[in-house]
């Protein structure tokens, strides 16, 4: 009798031994290597993809065991493409599971930019390019040629603010981890607009034509702005509660009025506020 439960003792130890055991780890590092990687933590892999990979072959092997555990190890990993995980990633059960994590909690970032050394800056600025600002600030303005850096897609910028579908974002600069804004004007605040000529198409009432607004503006700076391009105005156009951004069509600068591409979600109505980026 002492035999058999020593016999019921062990199997029990087996299965809670089984039941506690750990799930499969697998690393990943910024300094790793997809090639000769064994994604282990001496030998960690580099990319999100080859860890993936990894897990789709143990699962395809039915060595899932209890779950799989991808480990980012501590730094920065820079991505040019979104990186997709689908229902047959997933784990067995949800006891079992395939869960990627920060190793230890250390610090990982998965950055979606790409670093631009601050020795790549320039000086040396064409004069047509620096006449387009204030006298005032032209010795503070550097230059990047980002083509030599292998960037070539900015995103597009596109009309947001209050009850604007979300999209992706355009190109964003971002200096010692600090978000930096696109050049503006005012820096600060909003200027007044003028009387409002045509209001445009108005969406909140079901007018999708998209017909641009026409209105006044009662300051002198826009005359000085010598490209009449890719410029955008924001603000509160017709509530001073729902802020708007639209692509100006064109400056009048005989008349001073301006006129967009896009129409304002409620309209040119009531002449509220505006910046210009």
């Amino acid at each position: 009798m002492e035999k058999v439960n020593s016999i019921i003792t062990s199997l029990l130890l087996i299965v809670m031994l089984s039941c506690n055991s750990s799930p499969t780890q697998i690393f990943v590092g910024p300094n790793g290597n997809d090639t000769n990687g064994k994604g282990s933590i001496e030998k960690p892999y580099a990319s999100l993809e080859r860890a993936r990979e990894e897990v789709r072959k143990l699962k395809s092997e039915g060595k899932t065991g209890n779950g799989i555990q991808v480990n980012l190890r501590a730094g920065v990993y820079y991505r040019t493409e979104a990186f997709t995980l689908t229902e047959g990633d997933s784990g067995i059960s949800e006891e079992f599971p395939v869960v990627y994590t920060a190793y230890n909690n250390e610090e990982v970032v998965i950055h979606g930019g790409v670093s631009i050394p601050v020795g790549k800056k320039s000086n040396a600025i064409s004069p047509d390019i620096l006449s387009r600002f204030q006298p005032g600030v032209r010795d503070e303005i550097i230059e990047v040629d980002l083509q030599k850096e292998g960037i070539t897609n900015y995103g597009k910028m596109r009309p947001v603010g209050y009850s604007r579908p979300f999209g992706p974002t355009w190109a964003e600069l971002f200096v010692n981890g600090e978000p930096y804004e696109l050049a503006r004007w005012p820096n600060d605040s909003t200027v007044k607009m003028g009387k409002v000529i045509d209001r445009g198409s108005v969406p909140r009432n079901g007018d999708f034509s998209n017909r641009g607004g026409v209105f006044h503006f009662d300051t002198d700076r826009p005359l000085s702005w010598q490209s009449h391009n890719d410029i955008w105005i924001s603000g509160y156009f017709g509530a001073g509660w729902a802020e708007d951004a639209v692509e100006l069509a064109e400056i009048d600068t005989d008349n001073k009025t301006f006129k967009t591409k896009q129409a304002s979600l409620y309209g040119f109505i009531s002449g509220q506020k505006f910046s210009r980026w």
